[in-house]
């Protein structure tokens, strides 16, 4: 499967960057302590519940790219897998499309341990789930 992806925050930097939908725009929230291991971002048309607070927050994602892109830009993305935190609020994993990966498991050990220590900072990780758990999530959350 693949999905629209928006990008908020680039691979490689430590500004953080969030979609406002109420304005339609993209605004700098501030500098994190470490610089992005990957794209990050959303899955636009798609609700996420579990989001810290955010009201109209979409599904979150993140993509495994050494592409190069802007924030602000939305690209597609081939979806490999989630990864599941305790607190509910899952990410999406993507790779992109012409990527021979087809699985999160495909994804080297050294970069899922970085994805999983990333996200520990926010919630405990339970684990992945894959390709098809994820695209459940996706539709589960979709609002088109």
């Amino acid at each position: 499967m693949q999905v629209e992806f928006y990008i908020e925050n680039v691979k490689g930097e430590a500004k953080r960057r969030r979609f406002n939908p109420n304005t339609n725009e993209l605004e700098e929230v501030g500098e994190i302590n470490q610089t992005f291991p990957f794209h990050y971002g959303f899955i636009p048309h798609t609700h996420n519940p579990h989001s810290e607070k955010q009201v109209n927050s979409a599904l979150d994602a993140f993509l495994i790219s050494e592409k190069t892109f802007t924030p602000g830009t939305t690209t597609r993305g081939k979806v490999v897998g989630v990864i599941l935190l305790e607190n509910g609020d899952h990410k999406v994993a993507l790779v992109d499309v012409d990527s021979e990966i087809v699985h999160y498991a495909e994804i080297n050990e050294t970069m899922q341990a970085e994805i999983q220590k990333w996200f520990s900072q926010v919630s405990p990780v339970e684990g992945w789930g894959g390709p098809m758990a994820a695209e459940n999530l996706i539709e589960e959350m979709r609002v088109e």
